[in-house]
């Protein structure tokens, strides 16, 4: 019997250990997305319709980053082809206050908001190219 305690101790000793480094912490390279983040801080001034704010960890656990990057990549690649697609980065990890504010519980969130910085629609976890578009057609019609 003790020797059945012992052995499934170390089972789940070895399972805590594997969830814990398959999920470890992690960081993202947002170091292209700098210039354009600084030249876009100004969004008090933003004179144009619906606007978009993305949440995203610059330091997460492993599946998390995976979404942010991905999530970033996405938003990067539609804002080169569609000049309509504006966009603002707040890294949650770097300011709570800002995500506590508007109720973003997990990352990545990407948040359709008026001109007044009311927000409209959002899409959490899974950014796809089909979820900004749809976000921008919602965006067109208010």
């Amino acid at each position: 019997m003790a020797d059945r305690i012992v052995a499934l101790r170390w089972i789940l000793l070895f399972l805590f250990l594997g969830l814990v480094g398959g999920c470890g912490k992690a960081e993202t390279d947002v170091s292209q997305n700098e210039k354009r983040m600084a030249a876009k801080e100004g969004y008090g001034d933003f004179e144009g319709g619906s606007y978009f704010r993305l949440y995203y960890a610059s330091v997460a656990c492993s599946c998390t980053m995976a979404r942010c990057n991905a999530a970033l990549a996405v938003c990067d690649s539609v804002q080169q082809s569609d000049s309509a697609f504006v966009y603002q980065m707040v890294d949650v990890y770097a300011d709570t206050l800002a995500a506590d504010s508007v109720a973003v519980w997990e990352v990545p969130v990407l948040m359709l908001l008026d001109r007044a910085g009311q927000e409209r629609d959002r899409q959490e976890w899974d950014i796809t190219v089909d979820d900004i578009h749809r976000l921008l057609k919602k965006g067109e019609t208010q």
